[in-house]
């Protein structure tokens, strides 16, 4: 039950930076999540016994929160884009 709701808190907070998070206009706000997660698996790999399976997990895990910024950013400039020419036409 509690690996359950780990993911879908997991999720949630995904979805928050994917959406809300990285998808305004300063591109620093989305960078949070990644940081708090970068620094608390590297804390979780300094403290704990780890193989190579948990290291690179660990890296796919910061890989991945790195390209859910990078991609709410893009979301975001693609937006503006959007709305710019939008106006531009009319």
């Amino acid at each position: 039950m509690l690996v359950l709701w780990l993911i879908i808190i997991g999720f949630i907070l995904y979805m928050l930076e994917l959406f809300v998070f990285s998808n305004t206009k300063n591109f620093w706000i989305g960078g949070i999540f990644p940081l708090i997660v970068t620094i608390s698996i590297v804390g979780l790999l300094l403290t704990n016994p780890v193989g190579w399976k948990d290291v690179i997990m660990a890296i796919v895990a910061v890989a991945v929160t790195l390209a859910f910024w990078a991609e709410g950013h893009e979301r975001y400039k693609r937006r503006v884009y959007r709305e710019s020419h939008n106006l531009n036409t009319k």
